[in-house]
């Protein structure tokens, strides 16, 4: 609990740190990079809150995974199934970013 805290801490204030630089500095070789570092930041500060919320887990079996939220799970079936599929949508946002990350690199 305490790692989870200290970590989700930590990359609020990094991130939070990271867009108010981007906010305040005109540096014009930057460019659109500047909305793609941006995009990072907020999705980084997002998935590390839901993460601190949800304390997710994952348990894989014979035929697929078994994916449950420590925090919810006295909860009802729909907050289970909401909030699992909010982690994971911002799980699988940050492999779409370093996607564009790595295009934008090559163009």
């Amino acid at each position: 609990q305490a790692v989870a805290n200290f970590s989700t801490c930590f990359t609020c204030v990094t991130n939070a740190l990271l867009i108010y630089i981007l906010a305040v500095t005109s540096l014009s070789h930057v460019g659109p990079y500047r909305w793609l570092l941006l995009s990072f930041a907020v999705v980084d500060i997002l998935i590390a809150l839901v993460h601190v919320a949800m304390i997710p887990a994952v348990h894989m079996t014979d035929f697929g995974y078994i994916f449950w939220s420590y925090r919810w799970i006295d909860g009802t079936t729909e907050q289970g199934i909401w909030s699992g599929l909010v982690w994971v949508i911002l799980f699988y946002q940050t492999f779409v970013l370093i996607a564009f990350h790595y295009v934008y690199r090559f163009v």
